[in-house]
């Protein structure tokens, strides 16, 4: 798959990550539905300026990255916008919550920017074990050093002992067609705790890499063969039979992160635009959000509000875009 073909072209982004050149800085849109992995904690900025106003965030579900749209590319930033639906496809991580209902407008330093594999990848081991990755699953370098270090894929934030050849690695992704899945529910287990798997030569408790649930494939004298699945990443692991359970029904907890409990006083619909707090625009609503505390007057009568809870950080938006629940006139 020919990923972020222009802007390889224009020569602002490698495979091998992110390179300068000082005799272009004209910024290079990216193609639709491409997508970056920011590095979690990050500072996202609102203009292309280290010394800008910038939202520090965090990733509300401890992932080391989360998944940003790529809008445009300049030698020295990536400006992006935060995807504030529900991810669908083959995402490996979430859109980090903050931002739930808000596609927001930023600028993002290069380096802020997780190298991630763009192509299918599958690779075997001496002991049957194996590795599948699709577009999407962020890299860690094993060393800081541009030219030496091997990439290592990062799964529930641990490093794989994986090398991934540089010929599958960007610094943005766009998804592929989803790999097909034909998993017989009779044949699902769980790895109970304490026990261990086999991967690539060595071995691991259970919980390691986010491998938990797992669909046994084979069983002979008292070793399991068993595939674990994730969005864009699969490992074929072997696993002691004595181990494995059968899985339980666990209760889902209610609640989508960026949500704010409480009173709210105000609701903004989808389609509002998003206003930071000189005047400028921010982004847009893409699904209403709620609005907490009181505002405070900005440039052309915007209201202004804490994000995505008092104490947060400020947006604005137009009063006739506001639904307004009691709101003091």
């Amino acid at each position: 798959m020919k990923c972020l073909a222009t802007l390889l072209a224009a020569g602002v982004l490698s495979a091998c990550g992110p390179r300068t050149r000082t005799s272009d800085s004209v910024p290079v849109a990216a193609p639709a539905d491409t997508f970056v992995l920011l590095k979690s904690p990050a500072r996202l900025f609102q203009r292309p300026d280290l010394r800008a106003t910038n939202w520090p965030i965090q990733n509300s579900g401890g992932a080391p990255v989360f998944v940003a749209r790529l809008i445009k590319t300049t030698p020295r930033f990536v400006e992006i916008e935060t995807i504030g639906t529900s991810l669908k496809g083959g995402h490996c991580y979430d859109n980090g919550g903050e931002f739930r209902g808000l596609a927001l407008r930023f600028h993002v330093p290069l380096d802020a920017v997780s190298p991630v594999v763009t192509k299918h990848f599958e690779r075997s081991f001496a002991d049957g074990s194996a590795i599948t990755l699709e577009p999407g699953v962020a890299i860690a370098r094993s060393s800081a050093s541009a030219t030496q270090g091997r990439n290592e894929p990062l799964l529930s934030g641990t490093r794989l002992d994986v090398t991934v050849p540089d010929r599958v690695v960007e610094r943005s992704y766009r998804l592929g067609p989803a790999p097909p899945v034909n998993e017989p529910a009779d044949r699902v287990r769980v790895l109970a705790n304490g026990s261990s798997f086999e991967f690539a030569g060595s071995t691991h408790p259970a919980g390691a890499f986010g491998v938990t649930m797992v669909v046994v494939a084979t069983e002979d004298r008292g070793m399991a063969s068993a595939t674990w699945r994730a969005p864009c990443a699969r490992l074929t692991i072997s696993t002691p039979t004595s181990g494995l359970v059968a899985p339980t029904e666990t209760p889902i907890e209610s609640g989508l992160p960026g949500k704010v409990s409480g009173v709210a006083s105000e609701t903004v619909g989808a389609g509002a635009s998003v206003y930071w707090p000189d005047g400028t625009s921010a982004g847009r609503v893409v699904e209403a959000v709620s609005l907490q505390g009181s505002p405070r007057k900005g440039p052309r009568g915007l209201l202004c509000y804490s994000w995505p809870k008092p104490g947060g950080q400020v947006v604005c938006f137009a009063p006739e875009d506001l639904m307004a629940r009691g709101f003091p006139g």
